[in-house]
């Protein structure tokens, strides 16, 4: 009796559950483990960054310390006086780093440091079109200094809203170019198909380029002069006699180009009166600028439907180019008589 009270004591005894208290210790335990395996990976990962930050900080002073030692070297020195830092838009990241490197390297290198970001997928994009543009010839008269400037200011604004090189004929890097054969040269330039052509008309380029008839009368008169033939510049230019020739090929074989709207772009003077050098081209399509700068701005652009002023720089040459053509326009109100301070019969 006494020895199956005491069997049965011992199978209860076996069969009682861990106690609460014991069972909390094991997932504590176990918590405590994970937390510290977790806190050693995150411990691993800001070392392996820290030391890959370290070796890019590293990489980048040696790369800049390189550029800052080439640029102060004696026969180095006129090596380069502007540094482009091209660059994609990927992310406002990404940018911010490109402006802030282009910051430390104009600090560093004592040179002018200009950024572009072109949208390079387009012109892969546009692979399949014959006509994407790869130059824009820009064709205008020396009216006066103001007009001059005005031009040169248009052309670094095209230059920066396109994706094209701008070619201006008064250029002094144009005119090398075209030393050696300058007809063949230009008219190779405006028969490639991706081509385009802006022609800002004035007085003086009406005047240079008409050729000029006798009146009905016979008498002299402007169109006429006792001379006869053709106005030119007290000072010649090198460029002027390929601006003649560009307006005679325009003129000739303007209608024959199947597409003559997505090639040629004239543009007027608003607020002077002139004629129209070449009236057969483009006849529905004129530009008066600087009022109509924004839509030619546009229609100049790879991509129409974004803005081509989104960008701050060129905001700031198209204000520096209205400046320009105000300061023109008050000239030949100052000097009504001016084309003929410049220009002579020849």
């Amino acid at each position: 009796m006494m020895y199956g009270a005491l069997s049965a004591h011992k199978g209860m005894a076996k069969e009682l559950p861990v106690p609460p208290q014991q069972a909390s210790q094991w997932w504590w335990a176990a918590g405590a483990l994970a937390l510290a395996l977790l806190l050693a990976l995150l411990v691993l990962l800001l070392l392996r960054a820290a030391r890959a930050g370290t070796e890019r900080e590293n990489t980048l002073r040696m790369w800049i310390d390189d550029i800052s030692k080439r640029w102060q070297r004696a026969g180095n020195a006129r090596a380069a006086e502007r540094l482009v830092l091209l660059y994609a838009r990927d992310c406002a990241h990404a940018t911010r780093a490109a402006r802030t490197l282009a910051q430390l390297l104009q600090r560093v290198t004592d040179c002018d440091v200009r950024t572009l970001t072109p949208h390079i997928c387009r012109r892969w994009q546009r692979a399949g079109n014959a006509r994407a543009a790869e130059r824009l010839v820009l064709l205008y008269a020396r009216d006066c200094a103001h007009a001059t400037r005005a031009a040169r200011t248009l052309a670094q604004l095209l230059q920066r809203v396109t994706d094209c090189d701008v070619v201006d004929l008064y250029a002094p890097e144009t005119l090398a170019g075209a030393a050696p054969a300058g007809g063949a040269w230009l008219r190779a330039l405006l028969a490639r198909a991706g081509t385009r052509v802006l022609l800002l008309q004035s007085p003086a380029l009406a005047l240079y380029c008409a050729r000029l008839l006798p009146a009905a009368d016979g008498s002299p008169t402007l169109e006429a002069p006792l001379l006869g033939g053709r106005m030119a510049w007290r000072a010649p230019h090198a460029a002027d006699s390929l601006l003649l020739l560009a307006l005679r090929l325009l003129a000739d074989s303007a209608h024959g180009e199947p597409l003559p709207y997505k090639k040629y772009y004239v543009a007027m003077t608003a607020g002077l009166q002139h004629d129209d050098a070449v009236p057969a081209l483009t006849p529905q399509r004129r530009y008066r600028l600087p009022h109509a700068a924004a839509t030619l701005l546009r229609d100049l652009s790879p991509d129409p439907a974004l803005d081509p002023l989104r960008d701050p720089a060129a905001r700031h040459l198209l204000e520096q180019y209205k400046e320009a053509m105000e300061d023109f326009r008050q000239y030949t109100v100052d000097h009504p008589n001016y084309l003929f301070e410049d220009l002579v019969v020849e």
